[in-house]
């Protein structure tokens, strides 16, 4: 009886355990490729209640995007630019920073035969400073991707932790309730069902586990791509 009260302690803590892990090590966490980069406020205009920067951007990017203005009214932000010349189209991504230079918003941009100047991009209300990264012009690309892919390795981390946690709560719980509601019967219970009530939860999260681990890969290389808001139609 004291080994079964341990089997069950034990899953408790491999399911805490997991679930831990999954919390606070992120593995799904995209990662970026680009570093702050603080631009030059050329001039602050106020007008209809709004506070209008005029920034210019990297010296690198301007004959893509001249110059851009962030608005703010109260918790509204917009990003607005001025696009260079002989655009088409263009395919970029802003990148929102918070007040201690955190990324906390990445928003895709795409247009095709702009105007001069781009619509009113909504921002995070928590943006204090953007960059953007200028991907494509014209159908060429300019700068590699700002999000990379999640490693495979991660995604598989997360899958198994996911499977195990699980498979170890419901026999956790299984055992538990038994325990309780059926004290005298519990080890004969354990040698009629326990074996095979193993089996098939372990079944269960081996199963759980390869459709999570495929979906992700699925989700890995065709939308991580995309993450964040989008404007314009392409």
């Amino acid at each position: 009886m004291l080994l079964n009260i341990v089997l069950i302690v034990v899953l408790f803590i491999v399911f805490i355990g997991c679930t831990l892990l999954i919390v606070f090590k992120r593995f799904l966490k995209s990662e970026y490729e680009f570093s702050f980069y603080p631009d030059d406020v050329i001039k602050t205009v106020k007008a209809n209640g709004y506070n209008n920067y005029l920034l210019q951007g990297n010296p690198a990017t301007q004959e893509y995007i001249n110059e851009y203005v962030l608005s703010e009214k109260g918790r509204k932000k917009y990003f607005m630019c001025e696009y260079g010349k002989e655009i088409n189209s263009i395919h970029y991504f802003i990148l929102a920073y918070n007040s201690n230079r955190k990324l906390i918003n990445v928003i895709q941009v795409k247009e095709r035969r702009p105007s001069s100047f781009s619509r009113a991009i909504k921002l995070p209300r928590r943006t204090k400073a953007v960059n953007y990264v200028i991907h494509k012009k014209n159908g060429f690309e300019i700068e590699c991707h700002p999000i990379s892919k999640i490693k495979v390795r991660k995604i598989f981390a997360y899958s198994l932790f996911m499977s195990v946690g699980l498979f170890s709560l419901v026999n956790a719980l299984r055992l538990s309730i038994v325990l309780i509601r059926g004290f005298l019967f519990f080890e004969s219970y354990l040698a009629q069902y326990g074996t095979s009530h193993f089996i098939l939860t372990g079944a269960i999260a081996g199963a759980l586990f390869l459709v999570l681990f495929i979906m992700l890969l699925i989700k890995n290389r065709y939308f991580t791509r995309n993450r964040g808001g989008f404007y314009g139609k392409y």
